[in-house]
């Protein structure tokens, strides 16, 4: 199983304020584990480390456990760079044909949480 969604354009990033594509998984599998990927491009408006922004990858619904960081950030570049992100996911016994909800959150953390994205993709595959 492998399930996508994108976004195609460029936009501003503002923490709490952007909403990006989530990806909904249905008839999740007891006790397999779920490859999530998530890529874009990503930029500050100038170099200076204050500027950027942080994403982070969360699920609701089914409280699937993480099993490998869920935190990036975009910080002090004004140039274009990629983001490739790539987690795991355990799905617990008690979730057998659940569905869950994956979403990219942006947030603040030590910078200003602003910046820009460009060509969002998130995927989920089960693995294990």
């Amino acid at each position: 199983m492998i399930e996508h969604i994108s976004k195609i354009g460029v936009w501003d990033v503002v923490a709490g304020e952007t909403d990006l594509p989530s990806l909904t998984i249905e008839n999740l599998k007891a006790d397999s584990t779920l490859k999530i990927t998530c890529q874009f491009f990503g930029r500050t408006m100038t170099d200076d480390l204050g500027d950027g922004y942080i994403y982070r990858i969360r699920e609701t619904g089914t409280n699937l456990i993480t099993l490998t960081p869920d935190v990036g950030f975009v910080q002090g570049s004004d140039g274009w760079q990629l983001f490739t992100h790539v987690m795991l996911m355990h799905v617990p016994s008690t979730a057998e044909g659940d569905t869950s909800t994956i979403q990219v959150l942006i947030g603040d953390g030590d910078t200003n949480g602003e910046g820009a994205m460009m060509n969002f993709v998130l995927m989920a595959e089960t693995v294990g």
